[in-house]
């Protein structure tokens, strides 16, 4: 799931709250053009942008994870009013609903999704 929503925000703010707003807006959007070199809407990288930019600033090497200076970040963040809010509560109890839920986005990738 992370992967996936590294790769939906690097779609862009309109592409963003289109999804949020409807997700079946997915089963059109998603093409091999936007897709990249994976074939898959992955992109868990560019969840790390940020951090890594810190990294950077603070002479760290950003392909070397450092623990301490992640809590650094954290920490600023969180005095900036930031409030990690990653965790993600899906609005189904069962996969079984989501043909229902969802009948765009499974008539085109069903049970394989674009995999």
């Amino acid at each position: 799931m992370k992967s996936f929503r590294g790769w939906l925000i690097s779609q862009g703010q309109e592409v963003y709250e289109k999804t949020l707003k409807d997700p079946e807006f997915l089963a059109n959007y998603i093409t091999d053009e936007n897709l990249g070199d994976e074939g898959v809407p992955e992109y868990e990288d560019f969840l790390n942008v940020g951090f890594d930019a810190y990294t950077l600033k603070k002479g760290g090497d950003p392909e070397v994870w450092d623990e301490d200076l992640y809590d650094e970040m954290l920490e600023l963040l969180s005095q900036k009013g930031w409030v990690d809010n990653t965790e993600i509560e899906f609005d189904w109890e069962d996969e079984d609903d989501l043909e229902e839920m969802f009948p765009n986005l499974w008539e085109r990738f069903g049970e394989d999704p674009l995999g």
